[in-house]
Parts: structure tokens; sequence; C-alpha cells
């Protein structure tokens, strides 16, 4: 997925600080834009639904629980609309049996509300993403394998199939459900391959490669035939062989086309072999051609339906062939060439276009060298015509992808020399201008890029495995990063023949990685410290009290009545109370002592050094309770109204070997609710275990 664009998001959420939170972390991860541009947020199914048709999401995140649905009622809903986006469903439930039936129910992903952050949310998009653009392929190719003109076969580690495509069933009569379960040598087995064949096969798929050979097999009809088979076998991550594939075409037709090819070569002057090729027989003086049924099969007639005279022949030849097939029969019969060879279009009864091999060679000739007779064949080259065109199409397409992606990509010689480079837009690291083809590397890079090249170079050439690294190098001004990925290329006969060298500048990524890292520390709206960094200081604390003997203590602060605040004035003023409620805390602390925000109205206050007295302690703690409660109970000017607001608080005393954070901050947490309980607008300690 491409990391700039921006996605269209639906956020099924009726919790609307937490639809919030995730338009937050959403923008902040460069999935949306940063006025949220590209998002729509339901807060319930049949406000989802009305989305979802007018507007098709990349992307749905679902909270199961919604005021006119629940549970898998909401995936199947929306599934049943969006079909080609991944759904993402948000949760309070951790519970995995659920988990799994959502996903059954066609959910991409199960995400728990509580375990929620930015980073794993945006991770959780892209792979969910990817995941539904890898179905969508998967899908295609299974399509393409079902369509395939040969017959594909997937068998067990055992050798029983599992898996066969249409093609096999017509090539060999059995049908699929014949063919299921048993072993293909149950079924096609002809008695006429050597035992030594089947033992080099299975010596080479089990030591892991891949297999190429030719068989004669039997139909269910009894009938034998010529099969060209290619079997890969399929490992799991840990390298063992979970299954074998095998690709597998009738070559009845081509074996008995070279056969006869060869013969007619070494008969062609007497033309008494032709076999599968279609022979022509051209009496030059009486401009007459006669052909075999192999000639006429070949564009659909039978042997009786096309005239015999060569006028009929250059008819139906391509338009645009025809100059160079009758260049080169005129220059054979002039003598000038040994024997007379064309590639051209003919056209089918049918009315397509068939490909022809005609070879031919003049095989008498008058006492002043004037042809008489020539013999010749004709070989239907279709299927290989067809292959050059696909290999032409897939060069071009490779060609326009190397053109547009951002990555530097270099072909390097087994002498170090450039043979091609790709050179994208960008600030990249070349010492000297273009072009660079025909120069060592070494010459155009500067030293850390060589190095990082002359090690790479070296470890494949050892063990032939790729390599990966990164560096930094000097470019567009700046020292910038760059990832590069080398692999060995080979020739046809599996020698190293190069080396393929891709660069990615990774400098913004980079960067960005580190704005993530600090952001995970800090609060995004009030600047506060996030949780992560108050469990941090409050170890750090702990630690301090083990040296000093002393406590200190933890506020757990909610503040009363937030979300009718947001009722009332909209979130953009709760964002501004929040900032303003942030700012009256840090006046109320000293330079040593911590202030956090824990979550939407939840905020964490961390005392250290209140002395080593417990009476003391509690004192301190108070005070700077009460010093809280006063500023916050102070007016607060919001766009329509004025918010005089109050705090409940829960306060838990540590100090070392006593408990540790996460445990500190749980039972901060419950006295809160004491305080909330007393009436809110007060503070409650939080009781020792053996006070109960």
């Amino acid at each position: 997925m491409d990391k700039a664009a921006p996605l269209e998001v639906l956020i099924v959420e009726d919790a609307s600080g937490i639809a919030g939170l995730i338009q937050l972390f959403l923008q902040r991860s460069g999935l949306i834009s940063g006025k949220n541009a590209g998002v729509r947020v339901a807060g319930s199914l049949a406000q989802a639904l009305e989305y979802a048709g007018s507007n098709p999401p990349d992307v749905v995140l679902l909270d199961v629980t919604l005021p006119d649905a629940e549970g898998l009622q909401a995936v199947s809903a929306l599934r049943a609309v969006v079909q080609a986006a991944p759904i993402l469903v948000l949760s309070d439930r951790d519970d995995a049996d659920f988990a799994t039936e959502v996903i059954q129910a066609g959910a991409q992903d199960y995400l728990v509300k509580g375990a929620l952050d930015k980073k794993s949310l945006e991770r959780a998009v892209r792979y969910a993403i990817e995941r539904e653009r890898i179905e969508a392929r998967l899908k295609l190719l299974d399509s393409a394998l079902e369509a395939a003109s040969n017959s594909v076969v997937i068998t067990d580690i055992g050798g029983r199939i599992e898996w066969v495509n249409p093609a096999f069933t017509v090539q060999t009569g059995y049908s699929k459900s014949e063919a299921l379960g048993r072993n293909p040598r149950q079924l096609v087995y002809s008695g006429r391959n050597s035992k030594a064949l089947y033992a080099q096969l299975w010596q080479t798929i089990l030591a892991g490669k891949t297999w190429h050979g030719e068989l004669i097999n039997r139909r269910k009809d009894g009938s034998d035939y010529d099969e060209e088979m290619s079997i890969t076998p399929v490992m799991d991550r840990q390298g063992r062989i979970r299954h074998f594939v095998a690709i597998k075409q009738d070559i009845s037709e081509r074996k008995r086309a070279q056969d006869a090819l060869l013969e007619s070569e070494r008969r062609l002057e007497l033309a008494l072999a032709g076999a599968d090729l279609g022979l022509w027989d051209w009496d030059i003086a009486a401009g007459t051609l006669s052909c075999n049924a192999r000639w006429a099969q070949m564009l659909g007639f039978g042997i009786g339906e096309l005239e015999p005279l060569l006028a009929n022949w250059e008819k139906r030849v391509h338009p645009d062939d025809l100059p160079s097939v009758q260049q080169a029969r005129q220059a054979h019969l002039r003598g000038e060439t040994e024997r007379y060879e064309s590639e051209y279009r003919m056209l089918h009864k049918e009315e397509y276009w068939v490909w022809i091999l005609d070879r031919g060679k003049v095989v008498a000739r008058n006492a002043k060298g004037k042809p008489l007779r020539a013999l010749g064949t004709h070989l239907d080259i279709s299927p290989r015509k067809r292959s050059e065109e696909a290999l032409r199409e897939r060069e071009a397409k490779l060609t326009i992808l190397l053109a547009s992606m951002p990555d530097l990509v270099l072909m390097v010689d087994t002498s170090g020399n450039l043979t091609q480079c790709d050179l994208p837009a960008g600030d990249w690291f070349f010492t000297v201008p273009p072009p660079f083809e025909g120069r060592s590397y070494s010459q155009v890079a500067p030293p850390p890029v060589v190095q990082a090249l002359d090690e790479a170079l070296a470890g494949i050439i050892g063990d032939g495995q790729p390599r990966v690294c990164e560096l930094s190098a000097p470019a567009g001004g700046e020292e910038r990063r760059f990832q590069m990925t080398v692999n060995q290329l080979a020739d046809s006969s599996r020698f190293p023949s190069g080396f393929l060298v891709v660069v990615r500048d990774v400098t913004e990524q980079r960067r960005t990685e580190q704005k993530i890292r600090e952001l995970s520390y800090h609060d995004v709206l009030t600047g506060l410290p996030s949780r992560r960094l108050l469990m941090d200081r409050l170890q750090l604390a702990l630690a301090a009290a083990q040296r000093s003997r002393g406590f200190g203590a933890l506020l757990f602060i909610d503040i009363d009545r937030f979300r009718e605040v947001n009722d009332r004035c909209g979130y953009a003023q709760g964002d501004r109370l929040m900032v303003g409620v942030s700012e009256r805390l840090r006046d109320c602390l000293r330079a040593g002592d911590t202030a956090a925000r824990l979550g939407s109205d939840e905020f964490a206050v961390m005392l250290a050094e209140l002395g080593g007295d417990p009476g003391e302690a509690k004192q301190r703690a108070s005070a700077v309770c009460d010093k809280i409660l006063a500023a916050l109970a102070q007016p607060f000017p919001l766009a329509e109204e004025v918010w005089a607001g109050s705090a409940s608080i829960g306060v838990r005393l540590f100090q070392a070997g006593s408990q540790g954070p996460e445990d500190i901050l749980r039972r901060a947490d419950r006295a809160m609710y004491e305080a909330k309980a007393a009436g809110r607008a007060t503070w409650r300690f939080a009781e020792e275990e053996g006070d109960r």
C-alpha cells in the first residue's frame, strides 16, 4: 500500500471519544489527512450501511457493540455491503473464541480497545489492506489455475491427490472426484516408463528440487499419451516438504510433430514423410499446390475443400506478411539460398490467424537451372508465437514498473561494472553525472556505498545468499540513509552472470520512526507525559525511595462530568478544556513532580520525596490534592459557557519495596472511584492491604 496515499476510512463507533481517538491515531500515522478528510464516523449499523453503500471505504473500523446491532450481526451485515475493503473489529472483549468467530464472519482482524495505540492501529490497518490485496490476488491465481490449459495436480507428501484443475480431467478422462485421494500412479500408470526414471524423479523432489521430464502415461480409456511434466516440492517455513505441485502438458502432438520434422528433413528431397507436419508439393510450372490432410487441418479444412492452386494459398497469407514470404521464396527459386524458410500468418477457416513455420526446398530443376518442383512442410507455431508475445508484454511491463519504482535499480556484472541503471527522481549518492553503464561502481559511488557493495558481493559469491544492509552516504547536500538489497543473477546454466542491486532512500522513513518513538512518550493534545513515560518515572522514583527510605504519592485524577462538556459544547471545546486542565495541573506541582495524561479525561500526578514519615507524606499529598481541586474549581471560559469543574482523586502512597508501578496505579485508580462514590470533588487515600 502506498504510505503517502490517504485512505477512505469508515469508523463505526457509538462512543464519540473512542472514535475521536481513532481518528487522531489515523491522522498521526499518515493514513488520513490532517483535516480527517476521507473519514466518516457512524454511530450505528444502519448509518454505517448507508455510508458504505454511498461511498465504499478502503477500510472499516467496526465496534461490534452498537445500539442497533450486536456481535457477529454487525460484521456479517457490513461484509455483505463492503466487498473489497477489510473490516477490523474493535472490542472491549479480550476473548480468543469470540475473535475467531468474528474472523470467520468476514473480518480481517480483531483489536482489543484496551491494548490499542497509534502504532498497533497503523500496523493493523496496513496489514489488513495488504492481506485483502493478497487474498484478491490468490482468488485471481485460483481462477487462472482453473482456466489453465495445462493440467495442474497438487498432492500431499505421500503422493495422494488433493486438487486437480479441469484440464487434468480433460487430459486423462478421470473426473475430479475419481482423482482426489488417489495416487497418480493408480490412475495414469502405463508401464512404459523405466523404474530408474521414477527413482530419479523421487530422489529429486524429496531433495527439495524441481523435477522436469517427460513420461508416457495412460488415459482412463486406455490410450497412451506423451506428457511433459514439472514437479515442484512446496515447503513450510521450517523447510519441510508438505506438498508437491505438478504441471503437466500433453505433448503427444508436439512429439509427433518433432518426429515428423526430423524425418521430413532427412527425406525432404523425396517428401515421403510429413506425419504431423503439413506437407506441400508445388508444381512450379503448372502453378498447382497439393497438400496432405494435416496441412489442410491446420487451417480448419478437409483435404478436398481447398482448390490446389498457389494463388489460393497466397490469398490466405496475411497481407502484411505476404511481401516477405514472396521475397524469401523468390530468393530460393533463384538459387540464392540453400532452402526456403519463412514464418507468417495464415487465415483459418474460423476467421482467426494461425502462425505457420514454412520450410521448403527446390527438388527439381531443368538443364538451365530453372526450378520445376519444390517440396516443403508447414508447422503450426501459434503457441510459440503467443509465448513470445507474452514475453514481450512482460518485458514491457517490467520496463514500466522499473521506471515507476522509487528505488534505484542497478545491474552489475561479475567484474563490478554497471550494465544497467534505472535512476528515479530524487537525491542519490553518485559522485559523477550519468550515464553510468560500462563503468565500475567504485568509479561512480562514494566510499560508504563502495564498501557496502564490496562486502555484499563478497558474501554472495561465498554462499549465494542475498544481502540486505543499511548505510549512510552524502546525497543532495546532506547525509541520507539508504537500504541496499543485493541478489545474484544466474544464466540458463545457473552460473552467476551478475548482480541485481536495489537501493531505497529510507531517510524520511527513519526520521518518521524517530518522531513516532518520541510521540509515544507524550500525549499529543496536551503535551503531558504519557502513561508509558509516567511508568518509567515512577520506576525511577521507587529506586530513589530505596536510597532515601522516603515516601512518594501517586494521584489518579478523573475530571468529573467531562462527557457533558463534549455533549454540550463539542469535542473541540472538550479538547480545549483538557489543555487547560493540564496547564493548571502543572501550576500546582513542584519542579520534580510529574503530571501525565492517561486517557480522555484521566490524569495522574506523581509526587516524589514527600519525606520519611508516612503521616507527613499524607499531609503533603493532601495539600496538593486540595490545591488541584481549588485550581480546577476556578471558572474556565468555553465557547458557549463557563466551566467550573471538579475532579475525583485517588491517592496511593508508595515507598521502595512496597509495590510495583502498575500496582500503585491500580490502587490509586480504585481510590479514585471511592472518591467518586463519596460525591465527587474530593480525594481519597488507597487503603493498605492490611487495613481492610
